[in-house]
């Protein structure tokens, strides 16, 4: 991984060291390097980019690939069903919306908490995967003897495990 970037000017070339760099931005089938002193323009990819600097940089949409160190804070903006979406605080760049595919920037951070819940009159412990986001909590699946069962829980049920996580924490 290269530790500084050339990009070429208006008649001169300019080295721009990678840790001053911010975010790269695909932007009308330009790629910018956003960084310290400003706004450069590259030949390069973001798909080529994003290779390079995988270990300290992640791709938060589409058009944006922002440094690790520089990613702030998630936080959730509420919405009705597909129009729920999340943000994330990029420093020195403000607020990206972060694309639903690009998830596994939380879900590395995932974790499984045992929760009891009634299925059925009966009271199972089941294994809840989690992630926050600020302070929200987001539960990806429920596991119980091996079988996933969050499609069979109700809305409140997985209101109550998320409530019980927030509290745990």
């Amino acid at each position: 991984m290269r530790k500084n970037i050339v990009v070429s000017g208006h008649a001169e070339k300019r080295t721009i060291p990678v840790k001053t760099i911010i975010a790269f931005v695909s932007e009308s089938r330009c790629v910018f390097i956003v960084h310290e002193a400003g706004r450069s323009i590259t030949d390069e990819t973001l798909d080529s980019l994003e290779e390079e600097f995988s270990p300290i940089a992640l791709r938060l949409r589409r058009n944006v690939l922002a440094m690790r160190d520089r990613i702030g804070n998630f936080i959730a903006k509420r919405g009705q069903g597909p129009n729920r979406f999340w943000v994330v605080e990029v420093e020195g760049f403000g607020e990206v919306r972060v694309s639903r595919k690009k998830r596994q920037l939380k879900e590395e951070e995932a974790r499984y908490l045992p929760f009891r819940l009634n299925m059925g009159g009966n009271s199972i412990v089941a294994d809840v995967h989690y992630i926050m986001w600020d302070q929200d909590v987001e539960i990806l699946g429920v596991r119980w003897l091996g079988m996933e069962i969050c499609d069979r829980l109700s809305e409140w049920q997985l209101g109550q495990a998320a409530a019980s996580i927030k509290r745990q924490l």
